[in-house]
Order: structure tokens, then C-alpha cells, then sequence
């Protein structure tokens, strides 16, 4: 069995934030989210946690290239400064429109990604002052303007519109990952409000109105609560037209082969999809190469005739915004045959939510009506409080109960909708193709899911870190996932996990040597199933990030996909103070009942040593591991790992987490710093104690070594620490049986058989064994035995007589024991009865 050994080491900058975790780089509001191809711009990182040190910026996309600027020279120093976190950005020429993101990176690592969106068109940055109409900002056709909410005002903007032309104003916010929930109210010439676009949790708001009258009109801007600041920004643009056709958007099968190539480097996000980005959207069921989709019209077919669909088919079809709407397909299949019937449309970006109804055909039902044969509303949910699948679209994998034809309906039940929002969806109607789609983000330190914020990953000399991966199973797909990461850096190790059979997650720990080298890396990784058959059985898995935190106005995390999971391998400590944590057990096997005892270890190397607790993450099910707490004054302990009578039976991954409160010493370098420059300053003032304003400038270094040492002055702080993964297997009983075999057997001329039972008894269980026939066959018999404790072998009596049938037969023994509770296996023998 492994032995695990983690030496942490960290350090704080910052205070710290509402929620504990291992210091590491936080971005969650820059100074710019837009720019235009071929121009430049200054960017600064404006809200966040860990933010100080942050000397690089790093974008999605290789032409996008940021340089850290320097302030102006102290007094009486030669050299500039770093002006840390202030950055000129460089948008090549080359770079296609779209969004990209971008990473900070320091010294606690990379941060987790914003969006940066690429346009074509110019990008302007506009202030505050348009609170009022009277300061309303022109609104220019054709480029972006960015700004941000501001509490409890309303921005102004304005433009010209003649008669009959048609106005387009797209939104960005909840995609840009921030805070603001936007409203749109546009204002006619004579100051009627005209169209009010409220937010859709997810989806940002557009704008389009066909203008009747000649003149200038007000849009007014605002978040929907009325809340702003820095992680209120949001971005406008407007188009004209001189008819309805507003700008044109990605057909449905287009963001389906945006979604297919996420990921790819130098590639946009999909800028369609509603936020969250993708993990919903990106569990989509495989589609047959080739497939053409089959256009549904709703003229032509009429939903009392339903259209006939081949097997394998796709439909591309719409809802009608008038009334609630139901199309309905025909199709053959073979009685036994599985076939999966799918809807996709809110995945991918429309205002819907599905339904899927299957009916026996009219021909094949006896009753008056249809039969219902089987329905689905919504998809299940699959991943954890800060990532999470919750599809609105429909999924049924049916078996057709016999050969014939068989009525699938979709129906959207959202009824209700302003006549021009997108509604269109695909039908895939197929023989199933079981299979399963992986998502890997980087877990918020704590106890709680449901309170993660964005956090980003770096991995100190002997640390651990820990990755996140859920699977989104499809079609009938029950196997286990063995998951990897393909492309670890050197001096990283990671055991790898799996996803059990009757599990959707695993948790991947990194730990890296003492010996590591500043490295930024790109994670690749990757699931594998044995039980399928290649090329599915093996696939990437979807980068995902937590977006932002719950909070008074939403209440669940946001998340999205990202292009990229990153990871910052540091070359230095974080912690003042080594801390070793070690457990190990004698073998991780054990059968259902039972328990195992893991040993903790904790080295304490500080003044004021801290209780540690321990608890399992990530646990199988029908399993438990109670919080288990190591005093300040103890050294060595356990923690128990207890399976209940009814858990599954198979290899399972575990983890464990460990919280304790330690002490950061502040940020030295920053200290360090400020304390040279009052040191030259004060060597120059020996050598010309005259030297015009040099008082000045030593009395202001002074007092800002002061600052810098309240401000860095050490820190308490809870954090919680991955330690080590666990993989256990889950054996149905406490010994292994062996049953003798039997000989054929006349029926009436043999009085007694003896059935010899033998157990190789497991994990100390040494408890007595009851044994009996479990519906026997006509004529056979034998009583209740016992095997006594301790013993491992006994017989039991088989009585057959005359009616005993001829041929081979089963007899099912019961064996009952009581570990950990009273349970039962059944095993089986075999006996050849002749007449």
C-alpha cells in the first residue's frame, strides 16, 4: 500500500478573502475586455485576490500578446519599476473576431480566465458621465462601446434612425463572466418606451426594433438590480439595417461544430452559447458522420400527419411562437432494438425546454387512443455545486417493445416567448450508441461546493493541488472511466482516478517534487472505457471554469467552459513553516460491512500549533468517513473508512481533505523592497546630507515601509489541503467460498449428498455462517446449517427423492453472517439428477 507525504509550504499577500483556501492568483475584474484587431491598448487588473506580483498576462490566442508596463522612478532611483498588473496589449492584425480569454499569472500562480472579445470594428471605452439624457453618448453603428454599471443609475446612449430602418443592439455581459444581469429600454423621439429587453439568467439581452418615425432615439442601459462597479462591465454594439434581418447568427449545426472543436489552440469560445458556457451545452450525444438533417416545415406538414424519419435521422426543425406547438415523426424499429431520441436546443443557445413523448403507432395500439410509451422533460443534472449540468432539453433511450412503427412528439414547454426569439431545434432519432463526455475544472479550497468563486492553480515545491472531472454519461453508459492527465510537466505526478461504475466524478491530485521549475502548462486529460468500443472509448475532456460565486441575487455558482486548464508550477515555497501530513492503511480492500483504518501523521513546526481535521471527499456511495480531529497537541491518529451493508461492490476513488488554520508571514519581498529603497536613500543622504529634496523623499520612504509592514503583517488563515487519493475495492462478503463438487444421482436410490462448504475467511471476520436451501427444486432438500465461528469448513445434507426432476439443476445456497449488520450472499452448485 502507498505511503502519501505532502509538505505544504505557502504565503499571503493580501487579506483574506471571505471564503479560505490556498492562496492562489483570483482575477475577477480587468480594466478592458475588448479591443480591436490590429491596434493596441493598456489593460489593468482591477479586483480580485492575490493580485500583487502579477507580472504576466497570457491570452487564448498566440497574436495576442500583453507586456507589463513600469512606473515612473522613485526619487533618487535610476530604475523604473514594475507597475505590476498594469499591461499594454497587442492585438495582431491576424486575429479572427471573436472571444478569447485571458490569464494572469504571479507569484501564487495563474489565475482563473476572463473573456476578452476581438472585433473587427473599433472598440471604444466610454466613462460615467452619461448617467443623465441630456449627456447621452452617441451610439455609432458598427462598433463596440464598453462600460460599466454603475449602483442605482442608468446609462444614455443615442442615434439617429429613419423611418423603417431596423435597429440591432447586441449585448455582452453575463458572457464576459460579469456580475451585471443588463436591461435594455429603448426610448422613441417623443420618449415612449418601445422595447424593453430584460436579462434571461445565462443569456444577455438584444435589442431589435423596426423604427417608425423619423429621429433620435434613447437606449438606456442599466443592470437589472440596479447594482455596479468593476465586475459590472458590459459591452454594446449596434447595427442598422434597412430591413427586419437582423445580423446573422450560427445555424444550430455551426455551434454544434464550434462546440466539436473547443478547445483547439487559437480557437474563440462559442459566443452563441448561454451562459454557463458548455457543460450543458457540450453533452451532446454523438451524431452519425455524415448525417444530414431532415428540415422540418410546418406548412407542408401538418402536426396531425407525422413525417416519417429514417433510422439513423436528424431533424432540423423550429417551435412557433404563437401557440404551444408539437411536431411529431414517425419511424420502424425492431422489437428488443434501443434507440435514443434526443432533443438539442437550449444546449445550444434557444429559449426553449423540450419534451419528448413516444406513442405506440395508431395501427398497433388496441386502445382508442395511442399508446404512451415513454416520455422525458428534462435530461438529469449531472456534477457537483460548482459545476453543473442542468439541461432544459429531452432524452429518452427507448426499447421498442415490438416490430412495427412508433410516434415520437416534441413539444417545447416554454409556450410563452416575445415573437422573435430563437426557437429552432435538431431531433436525433438513432440506434443507441452508449458513451459519455468529461469535464475538468479546478476545484475553490473548501468544504463547500456551493460556495466556490473563481480561483486559478498553482502548485508550490512538495504541494498537492487537486482537479475536479465529472462525467456526463450517454445512452445507456454505466462502465467505469479510468482518467489521466496526458501531458504532465516534469517533477508532477498524479496517480490518475476512476470514475466507478455507479459514480459520475473523480478528483485528480497533482503533487510536484522540491526540485520544480517555473512552468506554465496546459493540462491535457483525458477518460478511458474499457467497456466500449474504439474510437468512443476514449475522449478529451471539456475545460471548464468557475465563473463567479453565489451570491444575494443568485444563488447557485456560475460556471463556463474555458479553452484551457491551466496550471502555474512554482519555484518557491508558500508557507513559512513545512507541515507533513501522512496516511497510509495495510491494503485499501475490504469487504461491505467492514472497515479500514487509515493512520494520519501530522509535523508541527509552529508556535501556536493548530487542530487538523480530516474528513473524505468524493466518497462512494452507501460509504462514510467521519470528520476526524487531530488536537493541537496530538501527533498521530486515524480516520476510519466504514462501507455500509448496501454498497456497491467494484473499485472506487477517495480522497482526503484535511482543514486546519495556519499563519501567512505577509509578503516579504514586498517588505523587502520597500525597506532597500529607504536603505539607498538614506547611503545617499551620508554621502550629500545636502542634496535638495532628499529629507523628503526619506521621510515618504519611511512612512510607506510603515504602510507596507501593516499591510503585510502575518495572517491567520483556515485553509483546506488535498492530501491524497485513495482507490478501494469493494468485495461483496468477508471470505471467499469454495463448494465441493457433487455426484450425479439417481432420484429415490440416494438418501443423503454431503455438500462440503469451505471459507477462506477475510478482513477478521471470524463470526458464525448460516447456510440453507434457497427454493429448492421439487424433491430436493437439506436443512438449516451453521458453520461456527471461528471454523472454516462444514457440510451440508441433500436429501433428493423419487419426484426429483432428471437433468442438471441449480440449488441456490443463502448464506447468511453478520459484519457490520446482518447480510447474505447466494452462491450456486451445480447437481445431475437421472431417473
Amino acid at each position: 500500500m502507498q505511503t502519501v507525504l505532502a509538505v505544504l509550504t505557502w504565503a499571503a499577500i493580501t487579506a483574506a478573502p471571505a471564503l479560505a483556501q490556498v492562496p492562489v492568483t483570483q482575477m475577477t475584474a480587468i480594466s478592458r475586455q475588448a479591443g480591436q484587431a490590429g491596434t493596441s491598448l493598456e489593460l489593468r487588473l482591477e479586483t480580485g485576490q492575490f493580485l500583487t506580483e502579477v507580472d504576466r498576462l497570457v491570452f487564448s490566442h498566440p497574436l495576442i500578446q500583453a507586456s507589463v508596463l513600469h512606473a515612473p522612478a522613485l526619487p533618487f532611483d535610476i530604475h523604473p519599476p514594475m507597475d505590476q498588473g498594469r499591461f499594454s496589449v497587442t492585438i495582431d492584425a491576424a486575429v479572427p473576431p471573436g472571444i478569447y480569454e485571458a490569464w494572469a499569472v504571479g507569484a501564487y500562480g495563474v489565475s482563473n480566465p476572463l473573456p476578452f472579445l476581438v472585433s473587427d470594428a473599433p472598440v471604444v471605452a466610454v466613462g460615467n458621465q452619461h448617467a443623465a439624457a441630456d449627456q447621452a453618448v452617441e451610439l455609432v453603428p458598427g462598433q463596440w462601446v464598453q462600460a460599466r454599471c454603475q449602483a442605482e443609475q442608468v446609462h444614455h446612449y443615442k442615434l439617429d434612425l429613419q423611418a423603417g430602418q431596423h435597429l440591432h443592439v447586441h449585448s455582452l455581459a453575463q458572457t464576459l463572466d460579469s456580475r451585471a444581469l443588463l436591461q435594455l429600454r429603448l426610448f422613441s423621439p417623443d420618449g415612449a418606451c418601445v422595447l424593453d429587453a430584460v436579462p434571461i439568467d445565462g443569456a444577455d439581452p438584444r435589442c431589435d426594433y423596426a423604427s417608425e418615425v423619423e429621429g433620435t432615439y434613447v437606449l438606456q442601459v442599466s443592470d437589472f438590480l440596479f447594482r455596479g462597479g468593476s465586475p459590472y462591465t458590459y459591452l454594446l454594439s449596434a447595427t442598422v439595417t434597412p430591413e427586419a434581418t437582423p445580423p446573422a447568427r450560427p445555424a444550430l449545426l455551426e455551434t454544434l461544430a464550434q462546440l466539436r472543436r473547443f478547445g483547439q489552440p487559437g480557437k474563440p469560445l462559442p459566443a452563441e452559447l448561454p451562459q454557463p458556457q458548455g457543460v450543458a451545452a457540450a453533452s451532446l450525444p454523438t451524431l452519425p458522420e455524415g448525417l444530414k438533417p431532415l428540415v422540418h416545415d410546418e406548412q407542408a406538414t401538418p402536426d396531425t400527419q407525422p413525417l416519417p424519419i429514417p433510422l439513423p435521422g436528424l431533424v432540423q426543425g423550429k417551435f412557433l411562437t404563437d401557440r404551444i406547438d408539437e411536431d411529431a415523426f414517425r419511424f420502424q424499429a425492431s422489437q428488443g432494438a434501443r434507440i435514443a431520441i434526443e432533443v438539442i436546443s437550449q444546449r445550444l443557445g434557444q429559449a426553449t425546454d423540450p419534451m419528448i413523448l413516444v406513442f405506440d403507432s395508431p395501427a398497433e395500439s388496441s386502445e382508442k387512443s395511442p399508446k404512451l410509451l415513454a416520455q422525458n422533460d428534462d435530461l438529469p443534472a449531472v456534477g457537483t455545486a460548482a459545476v453543473r449540468s442542468v439541461p432544459r432539453d429531452s432524452g429518452v433511450l427507448f426499447t421498442a417493445p415490438h416490430d412495427g412503427e412508433f410516434v415520437v412528439r416534441v413539444r417545447d414547454q416554454f409556450n410563452a416567448r416575445p415573437a422573435d426569439a430563437p426557437v429552432q431545434y435538431l431531433l436525433s432519432v438513432a440506434p443507441a450508441t452508449p458513451g459519455f463526455e468529461l469535464f475538468a475544472y479546478v476545484p475553490h479550497g473548501s468544504n463547500n461546493d456551493a460556495q466556490s468563486q473563481p480561483t486559478g492553480l498553482g502548485l508550490s515545491p512538495g504541494g498537492t493541488t487537486a482537479i475536479e472531472v465529472f462525467a456526463v454519461r450517454q445512452q445507456g453508459f454505466n462502465g467505469p472511466i479510468d482518467v489521466a492527465i496526458k501531458n504532465l510537466p516534469t517533477g508532477v505526478v498524479c496517480q490518475g482516478g476512476r470514475i466507478a461504475a455507479s459514480q459520475n466524478r473523480t478528483t485528480l491530485l497533482l503533487s510536484a517534487d522540491i526540485n520544480t521549475i517555473r512552468t506554465l502548462h496546459t493540462l491535457q486529460i483525458e477518460g478511458a472505457a474499457a467497456d466500449l468500443p474504439a474510437p468512443g472509448n476514449v475522449k478529451r475532456a471539456y475545460a471548464a471554469t468557475i465563473a463567479s460565486a453565489a451570491h444575494g441575487h443568485r444563488n447557485v455558482v456560475g460556471h463556463r467552459l474555458t479553452s484551457a486548464l491551466m496550471l502555474d508550477i512554482l519555484d518557491h515555497p508558500m508557507w513559512p513553516t513545512d507541515i507533513s501530513v501522512s496516511a497510509a492503511a495495510e491494503g485499501m480492500r475490504m469487504a461491505r460491512g467492514g472497515k479500514l483504518r487509515l493512520p494520519v501523521q501530522v509535523t508541527r513546526d509552529e508556535e501556536a500549533p493548530q487542530p487538523v481535521i480530516f474528513r473524505g471527499r468524493n466518497l462512494p456511495a452507501n460509504t462514510s468517513l467521519p470528520d476526524f480531529t487531530l488536537a493541537a497537541d496530538q501527533a498521530a491518529g486515524h480516520v476510519e473508512f466504514r462501507i455500509a451493508p448496501k454498497a456497491a461492490t467494484g473499485t472506487f476513488d477517495f480522497w482526503i481533505q484535511a482543514e486546519t488554520t495556519l499563519t501567512y508571514p505577509g509578503n516579504q519581498q514586498r517588505k523587502q523592497l520597500a525597506s532597500d529603497y529607504l536603505q539607498r536613500l538614506r547611503r545617499i543622504q551620508e554621502l550629500d546630507p545636502q542634496r535638495e529634496g532628499l529629507k523628503a523623499a526619506i521621510d515618504k520612504a519611511a512612512e510607506r515601509l510603515k504602510q507596507v509592514q501593516e499591510q503585510t503583517k502575518p495572517l491567520k488563515r483556515k485553509v483546506f489541503l488535498p492530501l491524497e487519493s485513495f482507490r478501494v475495492e469493494i468485495v461483496e462478503a468477508p471470505f471467499e467460498t469454495t463448494l465441493g463438487e457433487l455426484p450425479p444421482v439417481t432420484a429415490g436410490e440416494s438418501s443423503e449428498l454431503k455438500l462440503k462448504l469451505s471459507l477462506a475467511r477475510q478482513f477478521g471476520f471470524a463470526g458464525p455462517v448460516t447456510v440453507e436451501l434457497l427454493n429448492p427444486p421439487a424433491g430436493i432438500t437439506a436443512p438449516k446449517t451453521t458453520l461456527p465461528a471461528e471454523q472454516q469448513e462444514t457440510v451440508v445434507p441433500l436429501s433428493v427423492a423419487a419426484e426429483a426432476a432428471a437433468g442438471e439443476l441449480t440449488l441456490q445456497l443463502k448464506l447468511q453472517y453478520d459484519f457490520g449488520g446482518v447480510q447474505t450472499v447466494q452462491r450456486t452448485a451445480k447437481l445431475t439428477v437421472a431417473k
